[in-house]
């Protein structure tokens, strides 16, 4: 029972951690060994640098030097460093798919009302403080520095033309806020470099129900839904750098109750540029080809013929440009290791197979982030 365990462990990260997909390749004859080992290797470098550019986006650092400033809509009365969520949510779901932590936002001193906060508010860097102004009263205007060594010039306007929420209170008793609608844009010398629409319902414990998301960040375009059901959950992403698709996933999951705690099948995908990482797994059927050989340890005559059951429940393949790269596979680990009895691994169109994991370190650390987020939901 212990290797079972093990084994079905494995099962799990399979679907938890790649995020397989269901998507139709156009068919197309596979690459060689040699082509495709290439193709994975230059995988993991080039998403790194790409992630880090987006993180370091023009946009994004004039946002987080806005969140370093007094927060503007925070009572005078209470104690310095209190912030409301609007600011800090507003950052938070530019790029919700590098966010791991969606359920908490700053602990806000009373709910956000944007009607009660319209106008326009202009940073003073000698008194370290906004002053407000009454117009316009349909949005708010913020007017501060882009620019942490040049504080005194207010280039940058981030206008607010709709911010709702709702209270959510966490295991601690903790109050926090979740929005259900943003829209917002940012310019710095009248050049518009951040635009967010963003709406979401919540369930009545903070999770969400639905999720709608449209965000440009300059040269940047990320754009994302969300939808669960009583026994299933469906979800997209997708970044664009320059008009050009950069990284997309795609994830489809039914459940066997309403509890969502037991998967029954999960299908989606992880694509980056032309390289796409894909299957669908039936879960529900491993499960009960573990429980057979709870009642019948001899159901399969061989460990070999119990992986080969298993691999039958999933198709997982690598392509490029809908070209196969490689089939993903379960197998008998070598020496069988009683605490790991099977490996994730590669087969290549000439049928020799490599360790899936070696290929994916890189690639897999650069998304994290992005894979925790949609972990996030389905679990």
């Amino acid at each position: 029972m212990k290797n079972l365990k093990k084994l079905m462990a494995i099962i799990l990260m399979l679907v938890s951690v790649l995020f397989f997909a269901c998507n139709n390749d156009e068919e197309k004859d596979p690459l060689t060994t040699e082509d495709a080992k290439i193709a994975l290797n230059d995988l993991g470098t080039q998403m790194a640098a790409d992630m880090e550019e987006m993180m370091n986006a023009d946009g994004m650092k004039t946002i987080q030097l806005l969140n370093s400033l007094n927060d503007p809509f925070a009572p005078a009365t209470v104690k310095s460093g209190t912030r409301t969520s609007v600011l800090p949510n507003i950052e938070k779901f530019l790029i919700p798919s590098l966010k791991k932590d969606l359920q908490k936002s700053a602990i806000a001193v009373s709910r956000f009302v944007f009607e009660e906060w319209t106008g326009t508010y202009t940073w003073d860097n000698e008194l370290g403080l906004w002053n407000p102004e009454d117009q316009p009263n349909d949005r708010i205007i913020l007017k501060f520095p882009s620019d942490s060594a040049n504080m005194d010039v207010n280039d940058a306007t981030l206008t607010i033309l709709n911010y709702q929420e709702e209270m959510f209170v966490d295991d601690e008793m903790y109050e926090y806020y979740q929005p259900t609608a943003i829209s917002a844009d940012l310019k710095v010398n009248n050049v518009l470099i951040v635009e967010i629409t963003f709406t979401a319902s919540w369930t009545a414990t903070g999770e969400p129900e639905t999720l709608n998301t449209s965000v440009y960040l300059n040269p940047f375009t990320f754009s994302g839904g969300l939808i669960v059901g009583t026994t299933s959950g469906a979800a997209d992403f997708a970044i664009n750098y320059n008009s050009n698709k950069l990284l997309s996933t795609g994830i489809d999951a039914t459940f066997t109750d309403a509890t969502k705690e037991i998967l029954k099948q999960i299908s989606g995908y992880i694509q980056y540029k032309e390289v796409k990482v894909s299957a669908s797994i039936n879960v529900s059927n491993i499960m009960a080809i573990f429980q057979e050989l709870e009642t019948n340890p001899s159901a399969y005559a061989t460990p070999e013929e119990l992986i080969n059951a298993i691999n039958d429940e999933i198709n997982a393949k690598i392509t490029k440009d809908g070209a196969l790269v490689a089939k993903i596979e379960l197998v008998l680990a070598t020496g069988m290791d009683p605490e790991f009895p099977v490996d994730i691994v590669l087969v290549f169109s000439d049928g020799t197979t490599e360790p899936a994991q070696p290929y994916f370190v890189e690639f897999a650390s650069s998304i994290e982030g992005f894979l925790d987020y949609l972990e996030e939901y389905f679990n």
